[in-house]
């Protein structure tokens, strides 16, 4: 049987009427931002209750009427606030506390990318090793099909960043280290706004957004092969050159 939301139907339909009953998400508003907000008010009002299984991603896609892509990420932004957990890594279900405390490590003035990229080099090189050893047929592949979307021709570029994070994720999560993939969660908007700055500004350089594929693909080559030390140093240099690419210079220690 077809699961019935509570949820009102979403879509990105460009310049409809807004319909009495329904909310019309257009672009430039974030489809993300806006499956993150509906849900979180339906957790935040009742309509979901602690301890409530939610929707698959495919029934969430298809009742806002966006990716699953889209979807993945507002459930990550969910779980990264509190109100969502996962179990046995199945399913979704809204947090026995929704109204917890959760920890977080943006700064509140916003985002310092050099640091971040120097964070992120420090752990998901060592994460992409010990993603070598460990991977196993599942973790390669979310790994693939987060490369496929990134790779993706009719992907806008808001499900692209979807895609880059989810790869980052994927190899955190076959570290067989949950504090690497709890760590990516804590993360957040932070390292999402990374990845989006990044790609931004690699798609306004001729032939950088290919190059930056290439490095993933070096990345995924290397855990797929389960060579630890060239996954590792493949993420370190993906790390660094996305750093470099923005002209961030790299923090050394003083003295």
């Amino acid at each position: 049987m077809r699961f019935r939301t509570p949820f009102p139907i979403v879509r990105a339909i460009a310049g409809r009427p807004r319909m009495a009953g329904s909310e019309i998400l257009a672009r430039p508003v974030r489809l993300t931002d806006e499956v993150t907000r509906i849900i979180a008010e339906r957790i935040a009002s009742g309509v979901l209750s602690p301890g409530q299984q939610m929707p698959s991603e495919k029934e969430l896609g298809e009742t806002f009427g966006v990716s699953r892509a889209v979807v993945r990420e507002a459930i990550s932004r969910l779980k990264h606030d509190g109100l969502i957990e996962v179990r046995q890594g199945v399913r979704a279900f809204v947090s026995a506390n929704p109204g917890g405390q959760v920890f977080r490590l943006e700064a509140p003035g916003g985002v310092d990318l050099a640091a971040l990229f120097d964070l992120r080099i420090c752990t998901e090189a060592r994460a992409a090793e010990l993603a070598a050893a460990h991977r196993r047929s599942d973790d390669l592949r979310r790994m693939a099909d987060a490369l496929a979307g990134m790779k993706s021709p009719v992907l806008e570029s808001d499900d692209k960043v979807s895609a880059d994070a989810a790869f980052h994720a994927a190899i955190a999560a076959a570290s067989a280290n949950g504090y690497f993939a709890r760590l990516v969660e804590f993360l957040g908007e932070a390292l999402r706004a990374a990845i989006g700055t990044a790609r931004r500004n690699s798609a306004r350089l001729p032939g950088m957004s290919a190059l930056v594929q290439t490095e993933h693909e070096a990345i995924f080559a290397a855990i797929e092969r389960g060579e630890a030390a060239q996954a590792g140093q493949a993420m370190t240099v993906h790390l660094s050159n996305a750093r470099d690419r923005l002209g961030l210079a790299e923090k050394t220690p003083a003295g």
